[in-house]
């Protein structure tokens, strides 16, 4: 993932402490999920939890939603930054595909879906739908190479 997410929470304390761990793990990303502010949406995504569970978020809910805001915060950058990228490369490389073929391209659709995950990366999981990775947005070659094969086959 871009930025890196770990593996494993850390649990110190009593052994109760990681038996909270994957409730802890499926609270936290409910919290960065959620479209709403941190801090309204925190208490509610309480609702049903364990009494020690509870205790674990009231001794660190701070961090947590400090943490949650500054991954919200890098999503929107990150999407802001790269929104249209795909879109503004995408007409170069059918036209440098287009002349490799003599010809205009055929009309085709190409829906992308960016992830975040590190390098340079792209999967085609239907005919007209990709995933890709943020970076490869920014390197010109690198989605040539790895896009242009699929576009070549749409433009057919």
């Amino acid at each position: 993932m871009s930025p890196a997410v770990p593996e494993h929470i850390p649990v110190t304390g009593p052994a109760g402490d990681t038996a909270l761990a994957a409730e802890w793990a499926h609270w936290f990303g409910e919290l960065v999920r959620s479209r709403a502010s941190i801090y309204d949406v925190a208490g509610l995504l309480l609702e049903e939890r364990s009494p020690a569970f509870l205790q674990a978020v009231e001794n660190r809910l701070r961090q947590a939603t400090g943490a949650a805001e500054t991954a919200k915060r890098y999503e929107v950058e990150q999407w802001r930054t790269r929104r249209n990228s795909p879109g503004l490369a995408l007409p170069k490389l059918v036209h440098s595909i287009e002349k490799e073929l003599g010809r205009k391209a055929a009309p085709f659709n190409l829906e992308f879906r960016i992830l975040p995950v590190a390098g340079l990366w792209v999967h085609q999981v239907a005919p007209n739908c990709v995933l890709m990775s943020f970076d490869i947005q920014s390197d010109p070659d690198a989605m040539g190479r790895l896009l242009g094969p699929i576009v070549r086959e749409l433009a057919h």
